[in-house]
């Protein structure tokens, strides 16, 4: 038996194969691991003044039909920004810096390697990226949007008779 330890979309893999193959693992060690709220379960935040009103606008409507239609298409938000080349590292520099300054302080010099490592990281060559839409969901309604897996990891790890 093995201690078996994820990360991330590893950490992910990793439950599922603990789950499949419990008589392998002695010990599941999860470190920040993708797919673990449920969509439905997902904290509570309020409205905050950068996000559209609820029907705000057809702009809004309409990025949330393209991202939707994407999706669905197996296309990722790796992928878009790789077509706009230099202007997806400023799409990317965009979104992370809302997403940072929304969840806290963050200096910009830390914004700028914290957008670059995530911008290089996404624009390598394709690989687990793909495997991302079998795994999960889009919710693009209410306060609860974003990618959130099928099966999150609250769900398997619920019986499971392994340390973790």
């Amino acid at each position: 038996r093995m201690h078996l330890m994820g990360h991330s979309w590893g950490g992910y893999l990793s439950t599922l194969y603990a789950q499949r193959y419990p008589h392998r693992v002695s010990q599941l060690v999860l470190v920040s691991p993708w797919g673990v709220p449920n969509h439905v379960s997902v904290f509570e935040r309020p409205q905050l003044p950068e996000d559209p009103p609820p029907n705000a606008s057809i702009r809004a409507s309409m990025f949330r039909w393209v991202a939707q239609t994407l999706w669905e298409r197996n296309i990722t938000p790796h992928e878009v920004m790789t077509w706009f080349g230099p202007l997806g590292m400023r799409m990317c520099k965009s979104v992370v810096g809302w997403r940072m300054k929304v969840e806290g302080s963050v200096e910009d010099a830390e914004l700028d390697m914290l957008s670059d490592y995530v911008y290089y990281i996404n624009t390598q060559r394709s690989s687990a990226e793909y495997s991302l839409h079998a795994f999960s969901k889009v919710v693009m309604e209410g306060e609860k949007r974003g990618v959130f897996a099928r099966r999150p990891i609250e769900e398997m790890l619920i019986g499971m008779e392994i340390p973790t």
